[in-house]
């Protein structure tokens, strides 16, 4: 398997985990409804959503740079 093809599926896996947490928990930060209209819980919730995200796709970055570091040095 090519590291583009490799790549793909662990952003797919990524955005596919964060957009599970969104349709699962989003109504406790008021997930599709104007920033404007969430309540200070929301705002807090929504800050630790953020977060998370950002903890999953910085793992499946790191993920990536092991499996393309890996491969240079098998193939070269």
């Amino acid at each position: 398997m090519r590291n583009k093809d490799v790549e793909k599926l662990i952003k797919k896996t990524m955005i596919g985990a964060i957009d599970r947490i969104e349709q699962r928990f989003g109504r406790f930060w008021g997930f599709g409804f104007p920033e404007e209209n969430r309540t200070e819980k929301q705002k807090l919730v929504y800050e630790i959503f953020m977060e998370l995200r950002e903890d999953i796709l910085d793992i499946g970055n790191d993920q990536i740079r092991k499996i393309s570091n890996e491969r240079r040095k098998i193939c070269c």
